[in-house]
């Protein structure tokens, strides 16, 4: 028997560990972890553990704040099965409740033996007890987790790859997509403007924000954040950089571009259009 971990990333703009934390950044990092096991009858004792399995994937649901929806069915050795469905809500608020109902059969789900709303408080592990066995409990462990915080770095020789990237700003404009290419400086020439990023500071630049992965994530202004997302990582090895950049707002063009160059051909560049 083995033991199913469902980790749920969704697709939206990267978690920026501020002191304050929005309902699309929360859903970025958030997971739970789901767990089963059999304890007696009054919970004192586990007797085996790792016996369920998932039958469906997740499917994020924004208009319904659904966060993941699947169901599950237990594999006991020696014991009647159990089947549930569930839901992972997250509110506006942030606050986060987990919707279970156990049936007699799925697919489809049919014959409804009962239904709960589990809140999560304090961070904490819900859990849903099948009494489906007489004398045993059937437990399914919901643990919600959220990831350390990364400290962002200044890298010191640093390349930006971006593969088949996309870039989608907080009002859910396209800056960019399906752009390629590597270099100490990207220049992504978009609708909006042309945008230049780095790791490392650049003549005309300022710190803008960080990348995590295959994640880059902007602040363009106090209003206008900016997610820019590869196919691939951008950096590896758990690393949260410091992203360098700037917006010139009046070069935009049609279509979408790239272009990467050094440090160095990238100051020259912005000399000679300053003059």
């Amino acid at each position: 028997m083995m033991k199913f971990i469902l980790t749920i990333f969704i697709l939206m703009p990267g978690l920026a560990y501020a002191e304050s934390v929005t309902k699309d950044l929360f859903l970025k990092h958030f997971k739970v972890e789901v767990q089963s096991f059999v304890t007696n009858s009054d919970g004192s004792k586990i007797l085996d553990v790792y016996g369920g399995q998932e039958t469906t994937g997740f499917a994020y649901q924004p208009d319904k704040n659904v966060k993941g929806s699947s169901t599950w069915k237990s594999d006991f050795q020696g014991l009647p099965p159990v089947f549930i469905t569930y839901d992972i809500l997250i509110e506006d608020d942030l606050s986060v409740h987990v919707d279970v109902a156990e049936y007699e059969k799925l697919n489809p789900p049919s014959g409804l033996i009962r239904k709960a709303s589990l809140p999560i408080r304090n961070f904490g592990t819900v859990s849903w007890v099948s009494k489906a066995s007489s004398d045993k409990n059937i437990v399914v462990r919901f643990v919600p987790v959220l990831p350390t915080r990364l400290e962002p770095e200044t890298l010191k020789h640093p390349v930006m790859a971006l593969t088949d990237a996309i870039a989608v700003d907080n009002a859910d404009r396209i800056w960019s997509r399906g752009v390629g290419g590597s270099g100490e400086v990207v220049a992504l020439g978009t609708p909006y403007g042309r945008l230049v990023i780095s790791f490392l500071p650049f003549a005309g630049s300022k710190e803008l924000g960080t990348c995590l992965g295959q994640e880059v994530e902007l602040k363009l202004t106090d209003k206008k954040m900016l997610w820019v997302r590869s196919r691939e990582s951008i950096i590896g090895g758990g690393v949260r950089a410091k992203v360098f950049g700037l917006l010139q707002e009046d070069k935009r063009q049609k279509g979408h571009s790239i272009a990467t160059m050094s440090v160095e051909d990238m100051a020259k560049i912005l000399h000679s259009s300053a003059q």
